[in-house]
C-alpha cells in the first residue's frame, strides 16, 4: 500500500518517503489479484523480513489492482512505522532513512476508500485458479481521494496541490507539490496471494521520478511494497495489516555498484482500519 521516495532536502522531503511509500500501493491502496497469484512465495518471504537480498517474485503489472470484497468500505487508518533498517550502512545510507526515524512508534490516520467496480473480461487465474467473470464487481481503491488523503495526513494540506490518478491508466499516480514538483510513481511489477478467505498478501514493485519546473526528471528509485491483510469480521479493528518496504538503488547511483540488487532501506509498518459510517 505504500511507496517510498527519499529525497534530499530536509525533513520535508523526508516525509515526503513516508508519503510515497503509501502512495503505490495506496494511492488507490493498490495490491492486485490481476497479474495473477504466486502461490506461497510471498508469504515466505515474508518470514524472512528483514533478512531480504533482492526483489520480489513478480510479474509485469497489468490492468487496476484489485482487493478482496471484504475490504469495500469507507475506512480510518492508523499506520505505525515500527522498524527501519539500512541493511549496507555505514556503506549505503539513503538520503531519507535517518529523518525517518522520528516517526517510529509515531501514528499517523488517514481516511481510504475502496470501491465497486465493473471488471473487465478474465485476464488469468485469480488465487486458486478461479477464472474471474467479465462484468462482475471487483474491488479497487479511489485513487485520487487515497492519495490526496495520505499526503496531505503526512505532509499537511499546505505542501500538496493535488493528486492525480488516470483511470485509463491505472499503473500511473501523480503528486504535484508547492512549486509545480510532481512525484511521477509507476507500477511496474506485481503479484499476490490469498491464504485463506480472511488473509490477503500482495506485493508492488514502483520505479519514482521527481520533477520540477525547468530541471530535467531525476529517476529516484525503485521501491517494493509487501502487504498482509487480515480480516477480523467481528473485532473493533475488521481489518489489519503488516506492511514491509523496502528501497533499491537506479542503476544511475554511483553505489549502485556496491548494492545491485539489493534492498539498501527497509521499513515495517502496522495497520489498523476502523469503518467510517455512511
Amino acid at each position: 500500500m505504500r511507496i517510498i521516495c527519499e529525497l534530499s532536502t530536509g525533513v520535508v522531503m523526508g516525509r515526503i518517503v513516508s508519503v510515497l511509500r503509501f502512495i503505490g500501493a495506496a494511492l488507490g491502496l493498490w495490491l492486485a489479484l490481476t497479474a495473477g497469484a504466486i502461490a506461497g512465495n510471498l508469504g515466505d518471504r515474508v518470514g524472512t523480513f528483514p533478512e531480504w537480498t533482492g526483489p520480489p517474485p513478480t510479474r509485469p503489472a497489468v490492468g487496476d489492482l484489485e482487493y478482496p470484497q471484504w475490504m469495500a468500505g469507507h475506512w480510518q487508518i492508523r499506520s505505525t512505522l515500527m522498524d527501519l533498517k539500512a541493511p549496507l550502512a555505514p556503506e549505503i545510507v539513503t538520503p531519507g532513512f535517518e529523518g525517518n526515524r522520528e516517526l517510529v512508534d509515531q501514528p499517523i490516520e488517514f481516511a481510504v476508500k475502496f470501491v465497486p467496480r465493473q471488471s473487465l473480461p478474465a485476464l488469468g487465474l485469480l488465487g486458486k485458479g478461479a477464472t474471474r467473470r467479465a462484468n462482475t464487481l471487483t474491488i479497487v481503491g479511489d485513487r485520487a481521494y487515497n492519495g490526496q488523503q495520505i499526503t496531505e495526513a503526512y505532509l499537511g494540506p499546505g505542501f500538496v496541490k493535488n493528486v492525480e490518478a488516470d483511470p485509463a491508466s491505472p499503473n500511473e499516480q501523480v503528486v504535484t507539490l508547492t512549486g509545480n514538483r510532481q512525484l511521477v510513481s509507476n507500477v511496474v511489477e506485481r503479484a499476490s496471494e490469498s491464504p485463506t478467505a480472511d488473509d490477503f498478501i500482495a506485493t508492488e514493485v514502483v520505479q519514482q521520478t521527481f520533477q520540477s519546473p525547468g530541471e530535467n526528471p531525476v529517476y529516484l528509485n525503485t521501491v517494493e511494497t509487501t502487504s498482509v491483510y487480515h480480516y477480523h469480521p467481528n473485532d473493533t479493528y475488521p481489518i489489519t495489516a503488516d506492511q514491509y518496504s523496502a528501497i533499491y538503488l537506479s542503476p544511475r547511483d554511483a553505489s549502485y555498484a556496491i548494492a545491485k540488487k539489493q534492498p539498501v532501506a527497509l521499513y515495517h509498518y502496522q495497520l489498523t482500519f476502523t469503518a467510517i459510517a455512511p
